[in-house]
């Protein structure tokens, strides 16, 4: 679609040149009901299909093909997982009306094992939406895969092994239903390719057990009208195998003219730029209250150019169940709060590299420079005070707060004054040695929250498990760099409230400059108190030397 779009006369809107040289409006016929049946066997979309289709009953859409395929709802490979969280949702834009079913948590599997190279063509022999989509993508030479034709034909590998494997994470991350923030670009194929695969995939699974029309069952948010256009072009390529309808909406169009095609248009995908979907939400031309797919293709880009709270607001009129993908290539610190009201734990997290500003994309680096002993521990007790009563209130449950010590004296010092206020438990290497057990029913009961604050010396925490803990405090900082380095990577993999703390003195000046460029390399605020300390050991190694 260039500027507008599609009417049911007219689905690749072909005339809207026509339509702006006459300026005669098109009459069009508004459907009697809301259901769709997504396609049929023949791959021809006319104008009859499209009425016939419109009177379709939900029994037929749960048995129809889409489009050239069969979907099974009941396959092992393929499971979709009710989490009836929310009551079911209306249409109630300019007579709007669909019927629905509580969101869905939808699961898939992405699988191409039956795409074969077949007299020199891609073929299908499958009938899966996610295989059928790559076929049509190879076949059409949007993806491409080097000497692919000798590979498959030969049979020596499958398919799979020559598909980037970030893709595949990706793919595998989505059809899990959870939440996602993807860091970087995925190399193998475009990101908006990614997605579009993606969305096929959590198509294939819905389409069956919903009666849908005028309101989307996924939402693509782009920064551009550019990436709008091209994202819905290759939807427009699949429609014909697929029946699945893309229209996008963004600014370069008329408003009125968006809201007459919204209003005698069924699509199952919504392709929008953030500042026109918000406009066109706000006047009720639109509903996205049905959806239970949203992505958000590029959140740097968007950030920057202040379309932040139209993100939100946008979250704001979807469910809350929905399942949210995030992608950037970077996670600037201004756009944490962003991501946190966008996702929801668990999370997934998928990144392109190891590197360390990917693998600890939106978790804070807060440091503190605090001298003495007593400083530190009255901002312990702040922090404590703070997260744990947040922590009361969300709905959310997960580990308590890891607090790490260099030296068993500190430790011993801080439990006397934090454990009359909370529930604490000891982990240090004494422990480890002479009651094993005991220390693993430590571990389990803070895993479970049922501890608010673990208290472990540094030499312990290859025994801890990270991956679930959301806040750690460094009491003392690490004996060295690459210690740092490890708990910012490997903490908080299922959650998108991380937090570091870490309380520097004197004694850390000889690292102060190394800590600093991981700050750098992370893009977070450098405190100005860390820059005199590395400043302060430069001049005494100048001066030694």
């Amino acid at each position: 679609m260039c500027f507008s779009l599609p009417t049911p006369e007219d689905p690749f809107n072909d005339s809207y040149k026509e339509h702006l040289a006459s300026e005669k409006p098109q009459k069009s016929q508004k459907p009697k009901s809301s259901g769709i049946t997504k396609g049929s066997k023949s791959s021809n979309v006319e104008s009859n299909n499209e009425k016939e289709r419109v009177r379709t009953s939900k029994a037929s859409i749960e048995s129809s093909l889409l489009g050239s395929i069969t979907i099974q709802q009941s396959s092992a490979k393929n499971d979709v997982t009710i989490e009836p969280r929310c009551p079911n949702y209306e249409c109630s834009s300019r007579q709007h009306q669909t019927l629905s079913i509580d969101n869905l948590r939808v699961k898939w599997k992405p699988n191409c094992g039956k795409c074969l190279m077949k007299d020199n063509s891609w073929t299908c022999i499958g009938d899966d939406a996610f295989e059928v989509a790559i076929c049509a993508l190879l076949k059409a030479k949007i993806i491409k895969i080097d000497n692919h034709e000798k590979i498959v034909r030969e049979k020596s590998m499958p398919l799979r092994q020559y598909i980037n494997k970030l893709d595949w994470m990706f793919w595998e991350a989505c059809g899990k239903g959870s939440d996602i923030l993807a860091t970087g670009r995925i190399t193998g194929m475009p990101t908006h390719i990614s997605n579009v695969l993606a969305v096929v995939g959590h198509m294939g699974q819905r389409i069956g057990k919903q009666i849908h029309g005028k309101c989307p069952l996924v939402l693509l948010l782009v920064h551009s009208k550019e990436q709008a256009l091209e994202v819905r072009s290759i939807f427009r390529l699949l429609k014909s195998q697929l029946g699945i309808h893309a229209v996008s909406l963004h600014t370069g169009t008329p408003l009125e003219h968006q809201i007459k095609g919204l209003d005698c248009t069924e699509f199952d995908v919504l392709v929008a730029t953030p500042e026109r979907l918000d406009e066109l939400l706000s006047i009720n031309a639109v509903s996205i209250s049905n959806i239970s797919l949203m992505i958000v293709d590029g959140l740097e880009d968007m950030a920057l150019s202040g379309l932040s709270d139209y993100l939100l607001n946008i979250k704001r009129k979807a469910s809350n169940n929905v399942q949210t993908i995030v992608s950037s290539r970077a996670f600037l610190p201004e756009t944490y709060h962003i991501c946190r009201k966008l996702l929801q734990d668990p999370i997934c997290r998928v990144i392109s590299d190891s590197s360390m500003s990917q693998s600890c994309a939106c978790i804070s680096q807060n440091v503190h420079v605090l001298v003495s002993e007593d400083k530190r521990n009255q901002k312990l007790q702040k922090i404590l005070s703070h997260h744990i009563g947040s922590r009361e209130k969300s709905i959310s449950s997960g580990s308590g707060i890891l607090v790490l010590f260099q030296h068993l004296q500190s430790l011993l010092h801080v439990k006397g004054t934090i454990q009359k206020d909370y529930t604490v438990g000891v982990l240090c290497v004494n422990d480890l040695n002479e009651d094993s057990q005991s220390a693993h029913l430590i571990r389990e009961q803070f895993r479970k929250g049922q501890i608010d604050v673990l208290l472990a010396t540094e030499d312990c925490i290859s025994q801890i498990d990270l991956s679930s803990v959301s806040l750690i405090v460094l009491h003392e900082f690490t004996a060295n760099i690459e210690s740092y380095c490890k708990i910012l990577t490997t903490m908080a993999r299922f959650t998108i409230n991380g937090v570091l703390y870490t309380f520097c003195s004197g004694a850390t000046a000889p690292l102060a400059s190394q800590l600093i460029d991981v700050l750098h390399k992370c893009l977070q605020p450098i405190p100005p108190p860390l820059k005199m300390l590395a400043d302060a050991a430069k001049v005494v190694v100048e001066k030694k030397g």
